[in-house]
């Protein structure tokens, strides 16, 4: 038990972490910290470094956490979620994954809305990052030379026919989404379409988002904070399920 609450540790506070901190933070005496360090060390699990011995995660809990990640079944984690945003505002919902090769999104679930007119992309069929909320709420999280290679290598039109973006309204843009939660976009994919999306992490970065589409007509801009709470709660309950964000209170009660 307490070899996982120092693992957390790690998980919970990025950045190297000293022998005190680990103990303050797993709430156990520095011999014991001391003593799980070195067995976790040993194994590749956390790196030291520095003439104080600041520990940080190592390269081996790297790959288990990929491993496993790649293990969860998301499609079956996410709908539920996704149909407790359509139970919220009655919009079609949907599960964004990126793709590294090349560079894009796929929409790879829906619930949709029981509204009568309603935007339902398809699915499994990869999209230009550079377009849509749903797009730049997964790239508003991606490394610079990532947002470099997805501008020079965009063959996707935008609703307004455009390939091209202004770099540096684009790198506003998305610092603006990161200091938000989520994205937003008016008619930037498709024309009298309103997206809201938030992104969802695995221990190694940004892996997909969760989005919702709304008419233009239907969309009331009073209620944009709380469609993005919306999106953003279920983004967040999705990075829970990979390890990402979950509480300290919640896993020392379970």
């Amino acid at each position: 038990m307490r070899t996982i609450d120092v693992l957390y540790c790690f998980a919970e506070h990025p950045g190297p972490l000293t022998l005190t901190e680990v103990a303050n933070l797993a709430y156990i005496p520095p011999s014991t910290a001391h003593r799980v360090l070195q067995l976790l060390r040993s194994r590749g699990i956390v790196a030291s470094e520095g003439r104080y011995r600041r520990y940080s995660a190592g390269s081996e809990l790297y790959r288990l956490a990929t491993l496993l990640s790649a293990q969860l079944p998301l499609r079956d984690i996410a709908r539920p979620i996704l149909q407790r945003v359509v139970n919220a505002c009655d919009e079609t919902c949907l599960l964004g994954v990126l793709n590294r090769e090349p560079l894009s999104v796929t929409f790879v679930e829906k619930v949709e809305s029981t509204k009568p007119f309603r935007f339902v992309p398809e699915l499994n069929r990869p999209r230009s990052l550079l377009w849509g909320a749903n797009g730049r709420a997964i790239l508003a999280h991606l490394p610079l030379a990532d947002i470099d290679t997805v501008i020079a290598s965009n063959t996707e039109a935008g609703a307004d026919g455009s390939l091209t973006v202004e770099r540096d309204l684009l790198l506003a843009d998305l610092a603006k989404i990161r200091a938000a939660g989520f994205a937003i976009s008016h008619g930037q994919r498709t024309a009298n379409a309103v997206g809201i999306a938030a992104p969802f992490f695995s221990p190694g970065g940004v892996l997909g988002d969760v989005a919702i589409t709304i008419p233009h007509y239907r969309f009331d801009p009073a209620k944009r904070a709380a469609l993005g709470a919306i999106v953003r709660d279920a983004a967040a309950d999705i990075s829970a399920a990979f390890g990402v964000g979950k509480p300290a209170a919640a896993r020392r009660n379970a």
